[in-house]
């Protein structure tokens, strides 16, 4: 609400009949004489069933309300504006986080629908860094976070064009530094919400490497995160055991010799070894 004086005289002699007026850039009053709690409730409830069946793109539309009762004369106007107002940023900061994950679930589906191969491949590779985090102690909180990154470690992806997501070729020079800012675009979607402010982490190093040769920024050896190097060898290993537009799908055995001879240049070796030692050689048995 804002508290702008004018506005507010200019309501006020409004006061005894229903009015709908806007205060300020996106904020808007509604005034209903005559009603109480349960009244303004069902309204909020009303507008906001409204948003909720209204979509833009990839955008989770919401709106914060708040609501105020003058209950006897001795309430200002100034008062019950005020009431109403730090009721509607109380609803702003219990709501933006969830706001901001629903969003991010929005983002993923609509990454899923470009390409059913990318839903595919990120599911294993959730589904392998998941394991291997179990193998390496990590704590039940922390492996359930690994998961998560791995399933979400495309989510950059969503600002990839089709046609490059879903190219039979190899990819040129300029298409695959398009793909490349992935973890980046990924990062920043992800930090915006605080419960996946560690995740976030994870997917912009998840393209580094132990020698310093990844993206995006270069980092070496214990710069990087262990989840960021576990999501790397899970994501290697399953693009590797996949047919791809370019390529067919290696044999297992093949693609451990190919994570092994870039075992500490590429990928971590600890990391390497337990896929390979624990989960792989669990899985067979």
């Amino acid at each position: 609400m804002a508290r702008n004086n004018q506005k507010r005289a200019r309501c006020s002699n409004s006061f005894t009949s229903k009015l709908v007026a806007r205060i300020g850039g996106d904020e808007f009053i509604l005034v209903l004489p005559k009603s109480g709690p349960e009244v303004a409730e069902k309204v909020m409830a009303r507008i906001n069933s409204y948003i909720a069946k209204e979509k833009v793109e990839n955008l989770v539309l919401s709106i914060s309300m708040g609501y105020a009762v003058k209950s006897d004369d001795t309430m200002s106007l100034d008062d019950l504006f005020t009431s109403a107002e730090n009721a509607m940023y109380r609803h702003k900061l219990t709501e933006s986080s969830s706001m901001r994950s629903r969003t991010i679930d929005m983002i993923m589906t609509s990454l899923f629908e470009k390409s059913e191969r990318e839903m595919y491949h990120s599911k294993r590779v959730g589904e392998l860094a998941e394991a291997i985090a179990s193998q390496m102690d990590f704590s039940p909180t922390q492996v359930n976070q690994i998961m998560l990154a791995g399933l979400m470690h495309d989510i950059g992806k969503i600002g990839v064009s089709e046609s490059i997501l879903n190219k039979t070729t190899k990819l040129d020079e300029n298409e695959q530094k398009v793909v490349e800012r992935h973890c980046e675009t990924g990062y920043r979607i992800l930090s915006s919400a605080s419960e996946f402010g560690a995740i976030a982490q994870y997917i912009l190093e998840h393209h580094e490497r132990p020698d310093g040769k990844g993206y995006p920024r270069g980092l070496k050896g214990e710069e990087i995160s262990l989840p960021a190097k576990i999501i790397a060898v899970a994501d290697a290993y399953d693009a590797m055991m996949s047919d791809r537009p370019y390529r067919k799908a290696m044999k297992k055995e093949d693609a451990i010799r190919e994570l092994q001879k870039y075992s500490s240049t590429q990928f971590d070796s600890e990391v390497i070894d337990t896929l390979v030692n624990k989960v792989l050689k669990h899985n067979d048995n």
